[in-house]
């Protein structure tokens, strides 16, 4: 599946043969996308197979519990066709880039069960590019903040490493820059939606500071990629900012599908699902 953007191409496409698919969610707009799009994929192409989601929170990312949780009950109601299974970790101990060893060893779990091989069932990250030109300005601030992973550095990132379709793991945004996936999901007309139940904040102390590393690179994207009309307002909470200024229903607002047309198309499917159970039984 690929999505033009103006800032180039994002690009995921789910394999031939696969007997399900792994992702990795941490509450945030780029695993969030992934998501989607593997759930379209599977739908539109008819390919049968569940999708297994692995959350890790510790230490400075707590929310990630709760923003994952949100995506995924996204999906569950946008794609009730879909099998999605949840499995969640916490742990205070692990910092970094271990988070990635806590998903991958739930990934190995689920693989061992049910007696896959890494080429029938990988484990997806939506790990992106930091930001691939002087447009993004990082300002330091003066408390603590979680440093931007050197792995992500444009231009020296190792397809050895983080392989886009290798065995066992898949990081297909990992050429791109967060322009792309914001730029994308505009285009989806996802992002009342995604900006609103995801977060990209590392700060301990609060849950969307606007200073850290990880805040800062969402709003340079947020204001490269997405008309100023839909920049989220200083101040306001984003569910309110959204719901007032798109006149959102609160039937299809509570369930975190973000338009109108969402909404219908999800109660036509649930209606046709409905009817193939009732004529199977």
């Amino acid at each position: 599946m690929e999505i033009n953007t103006k800032f180039g191409i994002l690009e995921a496409t789910i394999p031939e043969g696969q007997k399900g698919v792994g992702i990795a969610i941490s509450g945030g707009m780029d695993s969030a996308t992934l998501f989607y799009m593997i759930c379209k994929q599977i739908r539109d192409r008819k390919l049968n197979i569940p999708v297994y989601c692995y959350v890790v929170a510790y230490d400075y990312d707590r929310g990630s519990l709760y923003n994952g949780g949100l995506v995924i009950k996204h999906m569950r109601k946008e794609f009730p066709d879909i099998k999605i299974h949840a499995q969640m970790f916490v742990t205070t101990e692990a910092i970094g880039h271990i988070k990635a060893s806590f998903a991958g060893a739930m990934y190995h779990d689920t693989l061992r069960k049910n007696k896959w091989t890494g080429t029938e069932f990988r484990l997806w990250y939506g790990l992106t590019s930091n930001p691939q030109d002087d447009s993004f300005q990082f300002q330091e601030p003066k408390e603590w903040y979680v440093t931007p992973d050197s792995a992500r550095t444009p231009g020296k990132i190792d397809l050895r490493a983080k392989p886009r379709y290798g065995i066992g793991a898949c990081h297909p945004f990992v050429l791109v820059d967060k322009r792309v996936i914001v730029a994308a999901v505009h285009e989806l007309d996802l992002w009342y939606c995604f900006d609103t139940i995801t977060n990209s904040c590392t700060n301990i102390k609060q849950y969307d500071c606007g200073e850290c590393w990880w805040c800062q690179e969402r709003s340079w994207a947020t204001k490269c990629a997405v008309p100023k009309e839909d920049w989220p307002r200083e101040g306001v909470q984003k569910l309110i900012h959204y719901g007032s200024q798109k006149d959102i229903d609160k039937l299809w607002r509570d369930g975190v599908v973000w338009t109108k047309e969402g909404y219908l198309a999800r109660q036509e499917l649930l209606k046709k699902l409905g009817n193939t159970v009732t004529n199977n039984t």
